[in-house]
């Protein structure tokens, strides 16, 4: 079953689905399978006697779902996979209730204020730079939360787990002799012979006769399905035809400018030099501080040189911008003062001071007619804001009161039903069904198979799709006629590959035996090209064989001998007569900070996996599988 599953999985679940799931048949035995109640609030597994319920392991189960549909580009999830996803989402969250445990026992924490900075400043919550509330309702409709606390709940518990990884990247090191090893990995060179068979060369030693062909489409003929094709309904909630509708008065303009006319002035500064008692003096008495500044006063008088006085008599000087608000001298004081002119001990709230006004400069308001445009700009955005929140929450309540039509919908908020052509599941070249969110919904279970209207699809945009299937034209078997010519290429093709892997296997088997290379090269007709230093890099042979020379195991001191076949096209049988693992000496810096960095990386996801092992292994963890037998 694992290795069926191993033929659907690519990319990003590939690994992690593969590699838990083995682990978790152990630990899911028959012996699991014990009674208990089925529903949402049905126990499925109790990690330190936390209940998980089969209403928690839903939503995780339904994303990954698509998620890995839309990543493989499947239209219906393969019926063998379902066990083992369900497997995987619910060792996935014993584990992160495990880390939330642990993170909260070992006193990590975030507060609702900073996960809610952090929403408004993530990039993916924000239309042209801004904090968007649709972008994040439309994230928290997609990913099943039924409410934004729930949502924030989520996002808090993710940025306090990842709290502990940050934690182990921080205080991770390495030790020279692990970089110098990994360095001579990564910059080895090889000495390298081999052979190339093309496969065209070998096409006249291979003949497919018609009696071949039908045996094959008997035998294949699920492969020869014309798939499936698919016209679509939709609405678009474009805010871009939103925007078209909106009116800002002047009037509005004008008032929103008179409220906030602070956001579009200079307030009036003062610059003053500043004369008080230093800190570390502050706790003389009053009078003595205030005759320092008497002291000085009547020094200043007599000589310009301020600065002299001040450090002679033991005070500090100091020049700076005041506002009208600020910890030393009332806007009164300030605006009574003659430039130039010292004034009188005044007491704040810093102590006593003298202070004397050097330079005014005066408020300045930009004009109305110089912002008008932007504050125009902003309060229609601020109007597109709340009508998309408004239309996108209004679009999703109808579409799923009324499933199975859009008129409902069209009619509320006079959008417009489109039709788009015939498709597939591979969609169109351009535009909006050749999104890979649109496709997903498109080709969902609940529209193909259910007839139901889609959930609403947030583009990056910011427009908003539902749709719904128009005409099918369902999946039918191809003729032998229509495919003949198709599959004679391929059974020419798989027998050329036969023939040319035979003889690769001959000259691999034969340098094996002690024969040279070039030796074999005369008695076959073949060419024997060396590379006295190949390197992971090089751009002289296909990426493919460089891949494979770099792949295959070396023996001691030995050569070594394999064969690849690179692009469907040639064979390559190479030799690895003799390789060097050089030192980073004056290795480019750049290159040296990069693999430091990849090689720490490496070593906190390490010390993470074990952290976690190390978890599950001292904990209570109880699993209830039967619980999950009905979820689809």
């Amino acid at each position: 079953m694992l290795q069926k599953m191993n033929e659907y999985i690519k990319g990003w679940v590939a690994g992690v689905i593969v590699a838990l799931v083995g682990a978790t048949f152990v630990m899911w035995g028959l012996s699991s399978y014990i009674g208990h109640s089925k529903g949402d609030d049905a126990v499925v597994a109790k990690v330190n006697g936390f209940k998980i319920t089969e209403k928690m392991v839903k939503g995780q189960y339904s994303d990954l779902k698509k998620g890995y549909m839309q990543q493989v580009g499947l239209s219906t999830f393969p019926g063998e996979l379902s066990d083992e996803l369900k497997q995987y989402v619910i060792q996935d969250m014993i584990t992160h209730h495990l880390l939330l445990q642990q993170a909260k026992d070992d006193g990590f924490a975030i507060s609702s204020q900073q996960v809610q900075a952090l929403l408004m400043q993530d990039p993916a919550y924000q239309v042209d730079g801004k904090f968007s509330m649709q972008r994040l309702r439309m994230a928290m409709y997609q990913k099943g939360a039924s409410d934004l606390g729930q949502f924030m709940a989520q996002f808090q518990q993710k940025l306090l787990i990842s709290q502990v990884s940050a934690g182990m990247k921080l205080s991770s090191f390495l030790l020279p002799k692990a970089f110098d090893h990994a360095y001579g990995l990564t910059h080895q060179v090889r000495q390298v012979g081999y052979f190339a068979l093309p496969l065209s060369e070998f096409r006249s030693q291979v003949k497919v006769s018609q009696k071949e062909v039908k045996a094959y489409y008997k035998a294949h003929q699920q492969q020869y399905i014309a798939p499936m094709q698919v016209s679509f309904e939709y609405l678009v909630l474009d805010p871009k035809a939103i925007s078209q509708s909106i009116h800002i008065p002047d009037q509005e303009v004008v008032q929103y400018y008179e409220d906030h006319k602070s956001n579009y002035s200079t307030p009036k500064r003062w610059k003053v030099t500043l004369v008080k008692v230093p800190v570390e003096d502050a706790k003389e008495s009053e009078k003595v501080s205030a005759d320092k500044l008497q002291q000085f006063l009547v020094g200043a008088k007599q000589s310009p040189k301020v600065d002299q006085i001040a450090e002679e008599i033991g005070l500090k000087l100091t020049s700076s911008w005041l506002l009208a608000s600020n910890p030393y001298i009332s806007a009164n004081k300030l605006e009574a003062m003659q430039l130039g002119v010292f004034s009188s001990p005044v007491q704040t709230a810093k102590g006593l001071v003298v202070f004397r006004v050097d330079k005014v400069s005066a408020a300045i308001v930009q004009p109305l007619k110089e912002v008008h445009d932007k504050i125009h700009g902003l309060l229609t955005s601020q109007q597109l804001e709340q009508l998309m929140s408004r239309d996108t929450e209004k679009l999703s309540q109808l579409s799923y009161t009324d499933p199975n039509s859009l008129t409902s919908s069209s009619k509320a908020l006079s959008l417009q039903i489109q039709t788009t052509e015939m498709m597939t599941k591979a969609g169109l070249q351009s535009g909006l069904f050749s999104d890979k969110n649109i496709l997903q919904a498109a080709f969902g279970d609940e529209v193909i198979k259910q007839g139901y209207n889609s959930r609403p699809v947030a583009l990056k945009s910011g427009a908003v799709v539902v749709l719904r299937r128009h005409q099918v034209e369902e999946s039918h078997p191809l003729g032998l006629e229509a495919v003949s010519d198709q599959i004679k290429e391929q059974l020419v093709r798989k027998k050329i590959e036969e023939v040319a892997g035979i003889k690769a296997y001959d000259l691999q088997s034969a340098m094996k035996a002690g024969q040279t290379g070039q030796a074999l090269g005369i008695k076959n007709h073949l060419v024997w090209k060396q590379v006295p230093a190949l390197s992971r890099d090089a751009k002289s042979l296909p990426s493919a064989l460089v891949s494979a020379v770099f792949a295959t195991p070396l023996k001691g001191h030995q050569p070594v001998f394999n064969s690849v076949l690179v692009d469907n096209k040639t064979y390559y049988v190479f030799a690895i007569n003799h390789w060097t693992n050089p030192l980073p000496g004056s290795a480019d810096q750049s290159f040296v900070k990069s693999l430091k960095q990849d090689l720490m990386q490496n070593q906190v996801q390490a010390t993470y996996a074990a952290y976690v092992q190390s978890l599950r292994d001292r904990s209570s963890i109880k699993l209830y599988p039967s619980a999950l037998s009905d979820l689809k």
